[in-house]
């Protein structure tokens, strides 16, 4: 039996697929959606994910992914609708493209399988000329940017001030600000967010009897109503409705 990866999904939701390639998907991937929580390409055991491109929906998106791929030596493989600008298919973190509108989407998907399986399984994943071109296959991201994603993983349940982690680096507040964009992609105050609504979202479905005040309090918001508005800006429903929808 072939291997099914993971696959976690950015972009627009898989839905708006076709339904001949959303079958073909779900028959290589099991398929988690993290739809414009680019900030999970920050987790260690995630080396690639799946991007949905739409024209004129996800570009700004897409670069912040390619962005933060680049920095961590991850990858996407990106599904479009034919308006796939060429400029940017020269990115090294590009792992594989599929144009919905020429290629056949159980070939592609089956090809794409056999990619990922030949680069990531056990004992391959060192191909990557990004990772061996030092003797320490150091990515692009330095040690204490590196430290600092680990502290927020570790202390998303705490309150982390921007000021505070500037200190303690022995920034000024405008220069961090300037180089964790700059490395990571988005704002130290963007990522916090979306590394919350990510852990939110979990616990929702993972602790489907926990109040919405308990989730609240375990991603580091006291104010049950301002969680709230921020987990619905951020998904499009609110968390009662996201818990309910996913535990169907």
């Amino acid at each position: 039996m072939a291997t099914k990866y993971v696959g976690h999904w950015l972009g627009s939701p898989v839905n708006q697929l076709p339904k001949r390639l959303q079958d073909a998907c779900h028959s290589c991937f099991t398929v988690i959606e993290h739809g414009k929580d680019v900030s999970v390409l920050s987790e260690p055991n995630i080396h690639y994910a799946l991007f949905f491109y739409q024209k004129e929906k996800c570009q700004e998106l897409l670069l912040t992914a390619l962005k933060i791929c680049s920095n961590l030596n991850k990858y996407l493989v990106i599904i479009h609708d034919g308006s796939f600008f060429n400029p940017i298919s020269r990115n090294d973190a590009i792992f594989a493209i599929v144009d919905i509108t020429k290629d056949d989407p159980i070939t592609a998907t089956n090809t794409i399988r056999e990619k990922l399986n030949i680069s990531f399984s056990a004992g391959h994943r060192n191909f990557d000329a990004r990772l061996i071109n030092s003797d320490t296959a150091q990515t692009n991201m330095s040690k204490d940017m590196l430290d600092i994603l680990r502290h927020i993983e570790l202390n998303l349940t705490q309150e982390i001030r921007e000021e505070d982690v500037a200190k303690y680096c022995h920034y000024s507040i405008s220069y961090f600000s300037k180089r964790f964009k700059t490395m990571v992609g988005i704002s130290f105050r963007d990522y916090i967010c979306s590394k919350r609504i990510a852990l939110a979202k979990r616990l929702l479905l993972e602790e489907p009897n926990a109040k919405i005040a308990f989730v609240a309090y375990q991603c580091g918001y006291q104010d049950v109503s301002y969680f709230s508005r921020i987990f619905k800006k951020k998904t499009g429903i609110s968390p009662g409705v996201f818990r309910q929808l996913n535990n169907q």
